[in-house]
């Protein structure tokens, strides 16, 4: 008796979470910016799939200034910002957590630089500056 609780339990479960994953997978997939048809350089879905598929969605103050390039055999997106030092904490936390950028690229002796490259072979760079309270982020694919 307990064995066919048990594995009814254990199905039922099973079923639930399997239909949780499915639909947080579709939210997922639902939230992607889609270029527009013949969109080319920072509205190219490559640029907006760098820009919010490849590094982690942050609130800052204001993007001052941002730029994509492609060229034969690489691909090239940054942009600067507004941000505090905590901004920067955070932001970094955020890059290696949610994208997955952990194989460390710099000898981290700058406190305000960290580069890395993720598991897809993307390599990001952030480094904030105290004096104008400016972050900078880029990421490359060579």
């Amino acid at each position: 008796m307990f064995k066919k609780v048990f594995a009814l339990v254990f199905a039922v479960l099973t079923v639930v979470s399997f239909a949780s994953c499915t639909a947080e997978k579709k939210g997922r997939e639902s939230q992607r910016v889609t270029a527009a048809e013949g969109a080319t350089g920072i509205e190219s879905q490559l640029a907006l799939d760098m820009k919010y598929v490849l590094l982690p969605r942050y609130e800052f103050e204001e993007i001052t200034e941002e730029y994509f390039n492609q060229e034969e055999n690489r691909v090239y997106y940054e942009f600067y910002a507004k941000a505090t030092e905590e901004d920067f904490a955070n932001y970094v936390d955020l890059v290696k957590e949610e994208r997955g950028y952990t194989d460390r690229r710099d000898n981290g002796a700058d406190e305000h630089f960290y580069c890395a490259k993720n598991g897809r072979g993307y390599e990001i760079g952030v480094s904030y500056s105290d004096e104008d309270s400016i972050i900078y982020v880029y990421i490359i694919k060579q």
